[in-house]
């Protein structure tokens, strides 16, 4: 019985990465500290895992373009920054935007997940749209708490299920208000 718990577990898995691209190379988180220019990039390096507005981050199966950052209120009077961004399906399989990536913040080593912040200013509906293969979306929306506006925030973009992190070091939130 084991076995076959442990063999349907395996194709689950193998079914729910395959969805967005499947597994990515690993590679190491930048420093907290660093400090991370915002504008947008005009070239492209292959192994820089540094968010930089406007810039596309490619994954297997999928593009990822984060054009605005902005802080908004939340329903529960706290805060986020609200994420807007493009997506567009490289892969071969119609995909929904917010089930192929995962949203994440740290703040005074606190990982806050992005994705459930239930604010006005956030529009989810784009991101779960079903997009099929060689199309784009957008203007999608996600966002992602924090604690303090004036405390050092970094924000992290990863793949589902995948390894390689990319991250914007942010010193000043205020700057997206």
């Amino acid at each position: 019985m084991r076995k076959i718990i442990v063999i349907f577990l395996l194709l689950l898995s193998l079914i729910l990465v395959s969805a967005c691209g499947g597994p990515t190379k690993e590679s190491e988180k930048p420093d907290i500290n660093q400090q991370t220019e915002v504008s947008p990039a005009t070239s492209e390096d292959a192994n820089d895992t540094t968010i930089v507005i406007g810039r596309p981050i490619k994954f297997d199966g999928f593009e990822f373009t984060i054009t605005e950052l902005k802080i908004v209120a939340t329903k529960d009077d706290k805060q986020a920054l609200r994420i807007t961004y493009d997506w567009a399906n490289t892969g071969k399989d119609a995909l929904t935007p917010l089930f192929c990536y995962v949203l994440s913040g740290i703040q005074n080593d606190v990982e806050f997940e992005g994705g459930f912040v239930s604010s006005d200013d956030v529009n989810y509906d784009i991101g779960y749209s079903k997009v099929d293969s060689g199309e784009k979306v957008s203007g999608a929306q996600d966002a992602v708490p924090f604690d303090d506006i004036d405390v050092p925030f970094r924000l992290e973009l990863k793949e589902m299920y995948g390894e390689i992190v990319y991250s914007l070091e942010i010193n000043d939130l205020k700057e997206y208000k």
